[in-house]
């Protein structure tokens, strides 16, 4: 448990700006530590689950992806954790200028990561998350994605609209003056 209240305090002053750059911190001291985010979202520490929201927050203010590995980073110290699915979980949906050339999708992560739909944050499926499974992923930050929940799912194909393509039928969706086109099984 003192590895994880090195942690927080070490991260205790770097919640004022939001995201702290942790793409420029190179740590000395590498690590593993036993946190684990689960499939639906929670975290948890040597098998307990973390319950302090404000903790869960602060941690994935600094999760970093490198090499194949997912980590919370500091400027002391870099920690290999487990990632079961994805370490994002995009929970809420707003529409931004809706049916016009400007509309913009805006997705909200349960940790208030805020992306909207675009060249840098794009939507894709992936079969790596449950094998056999399409699963709708979106970019958030330094390479992670998110997932998105069934009704977050469930909301975007209304707001798209189907289309034939040489690959057969698929959700054509549009945000940020790009086309994101979503295959229909």
């Amino acid at each position: 448990m003192s590895t994880l209240k090195s942690l927080a305090d070490d991260l205790q002053l770097l919640t004022a700006s939001g995201h702290p750059p942790v793409h420029l911190w190179e740590p000395e001291h590498q690590g593993e530590i036993d946190i684990v985010i689960q499939r639906d979202g929670s975290w948890l520490h040597e098998g307990g689950l973390i319950e302090r929201e404000a903790l869960v927050k602060l941690f994935s203010s600094v999760l970093w992806f490198e090499g194949g590995q997912y980590y919370l980073k500091t400027p002391a110290e870099q920690m290999k954790i487990t990632v079961e699915a994805t370490p994002f979980l995009m929970t809420q949906l707003k529409v931004q200028n809706a049916q016009t050339p400007e509309q913009e999708i805006v997705l909200t992560s349960s940790y208030d990561d805020v992306v909207v739909l675009g060249e840098s944050n794009s939507l894709w499926l992936d079969q790596c998350i449950r094998p056999g499974q399409e699963v709708p992923l979106v970019c958030v930050r330094y390479g992670m994605a998110g997932r998105l929940t069934s009704s977050i799912l469930h909301e975007l194909a209304d707001l798209g609209e189907v289309v034939s393509s040489e690959e057969g039928e698929c959700l054509r969706v549009m945000s940020s003056g790009f086309t994101f086109d979503l295959p229909i099984a």
